[in-house]
């Protein structure tokens, strides 16, 4: 049976400096995982901060954009010729689950 998490440790020489992960679907919370530890190790956010990042979507041929993405994002991706959905708000469920994981991290 396949496994629909996605654990992911990042090392440095004196051993781990973060732990993430996300379930579902194997495409998305690889993806979900991706995003938090990219904003965290490449740009020095913390968890909590990456986990509130705003998100996007694609799905079916539109892109789904949460809230707090500038208008020029949903303007370049509609000239590119995508269809841009603007969502009421971020997915509360995720964001609960991601904000724990990160909570267990002290970010």
């Amino acid at each position: 049976m396949s496994s629909m998490m996605s654990p992911t440790l990042a090392l440095d020489d004196d051993g781990p400096v973060l732990a993430c992960g996300a379930a579902r679907a194997a495409r998305d919370c690889a993806a979900r995982s991706c995003r938090c530890w990219r904003a965290s190790l490449d740009e020095g956010l913390a968890a909590e901060e990456a986990v509130e990042r705003p998100r996007l979507h694609p799905a079916a041929g539109v892109v789904h954009l949460e809230p707090g993405w500038p208008d020029d994002v949903a303007s370049a991706l509609e000239a590119a010729g995508y269809l841009v959905a603007r969502l009421a708000g971020p997915a509360p469920l995720l964001r609960r689950r991601q904000r724990r994981h990160a909570d267990r991290r002290g970010g």
